[in-house]
């Protein structure tokens, strides 16, 4: 589950796996949750909700528009190889969401999205012009940067592996960020490592050094 505060309203998005979909749920008065809408798999022009696995939300357009980042388990699943994917959903009306774009991991041996195979978790980041989302890649042991900055056409905005610069990503399960200083950090929790990376972004990749310098 992912969850967030609108202008008025605070909202939780549920990930149902077994379902292929996610639940908006209102929960500004937390005794009296309200659904707001519910999102399924291929319905509506949501192509990558197969197996959802968590959720975040975040403001952009100078706040203008809210945006749900989902990540699929197996979206884009082929034959031979393991799936996974990124929803962007446009939140602006919570009560009428809408597909905005949509990733995913391709087959082949040299697949688009690569690090999008198993996505677990996701978290996003904006600063100036530039927005950023991070999926951890379960079985990809690594992340993926999608490059949002215009959020109905995501950008592969390349990849940390395991092992990069130290980092021990393998199975990760869970990415956060934070600002120390103005500059954002991500903190990553690994399964097999037992271990939480903490990765400077600003000096992680090329679309980073654009925004930051």
């Amino acid at each position: 589950a992912g969850g967030g505060a609108d202008d008025e309203m605070w909202i939780l998005l549920v990930c149902l796996y077994d379902d292929d979909a996610v639940q908006l749920v209102d929960v500004t008065e937390p005794r009296r949750p309200a659904l707001l809408a519910r999102l399924s798999h291929a319905v509506g022009g949501f192509a990558a909700l197969r197996a959802p696995t968590a959720a975040a939300l975040l403001r952009v357009d100078g706040g203008r528009t809210l945006l749900a980042l989902v990540t699929s388990e197996a979206a884009g699943i082929a034959a031979g190889a393991p799936g996974g994917g990124l929803q962007v959903i446009n939140m602006t009306n919570p009560a009428s969401p809408s597909a905005l774009a949509a990733v995913a991991r391709t087959a082949g041996p040299k697949p688009e999205w690569p690090m999008l195979a198993g996505a677990s978790a996701v978290a996003a980041l904006t600063h100036g012009n530039c927005t950023l989302a991070l999926v951890a890649g379960y079985h990809a042991h690594g992340l993926q940067l999608v490059n949002l900055t215009d959020p109905a056409h995501p950008k592969d905005g390349g990849t940390i592996e395991h092992g990069a610069g130290g980092a021990r990503l393998r199975s990760p399960i869970d990415v956060q960020i934070v600002r120390v200083g103005g500059v954002p950090f991500a903190f990553v929790a690994a399964s097999v490592d037992d271990t939480v990376s903490v990765i400077r972004l600003n000096t992680s990749a090329a679309l980073l050094s654009e925004c930051w310098g």
